[in-house]
């Protein structure tokens, strides 16, 4: 059922796909570039098999299912969370309800358009960041992040995360800055702020310890 709508793609045996990135996991635990082309790969385990020949179709002997021809040879490689019945190759009632309830929980936590939940998810990448640069392995564990774009993994998705929470707080600094220095604005004089030299250390938008408010402002 899985693969039956790709049944007509398949050309002398082969299932030809598209590039589209639309990651899926498959029973074995690898992770798919879309859902073809996990079905291309359940087509050549069952053809290297050699329980069937390549034909136009998805066509196995009576009582065999791709999924177990597929599951016998990727045994070892099981993932254990999603509990798969490798001896006939389909999931029970009971283990498909449990395989939900894990994906939801799986979905709570990570497709949560939330920023809380996403800050939480990447608390503890937060320590590990650098001047605002956050160094990644190239795990391939897809995510989406709160950009919408589907990310290689948590790690990258973090870094997003955080250039985003930056930028947000970056506008919220100017807006404040910008409210603050409203009242200087009429002191101006071709293009310069002419101020005291008043000893009140003000930080700027630069990061940077100004003399004071005004000499904050004239620099904003």
């Amino acid at each position: 059922e899985l693969c039956k709508e790709f049944e007509n793609q398949v050309r002398s045996g082969r299932l030809f796909c598209t590039r589209e990135s639309d990651p899926i996991r498959g029973p074995d635990g690898k992770i798919h570039g879309n859902k073809c082309a996990l079905c291309a790969d359940i087509l050549n385990a069952v053809v290297n098999s050699g329980i069937v020949q390549r034909t136009e179709h998805f066509t196995v002997p009576e009582k065999t299912t791709l999924f177990k021809v597929w599951m016998a040879k990727h045994m070892a490689t099981c993932v254990p969370c999603a509990k798969l019945s490798c001896e006939y190759g389909v999931l029970s009632e009971a283990e498909a309800e449990e395989k939900k309830k894990a994906e939801a929980e799986t979905r709570n936590r990570r497709g949560s358009e939330d920023s809380d939940t996403y800050a939480k998810l990447c608390d503890g990448y937060r320590k590990v960041r650098k001047n605002g640069i956050l160094y990644c392995t190239r795990e391939n564990d897809p995510i989406r992040g709160p950009d919408g774009k589907v990310h290689g993994n948590t790690c990258s998705m973090c870094q997003a995360f955080f250039i985003q929470e930056d930028k947000a707080r970056a506008k919220v600094r100017r807006e404040a800055a910008k409210e603050l220095c409203s009242k200087y604005r009429p002191q101006v004089r071709n293009g310069r702020l002419p101020c005291p030299r008043k000893n009140d250390p003000t930080e700027g938008l630069d990061g940077k310890i100004h003399e004071n408010t005004c000499s904050m402002c004239e620099a904003f």
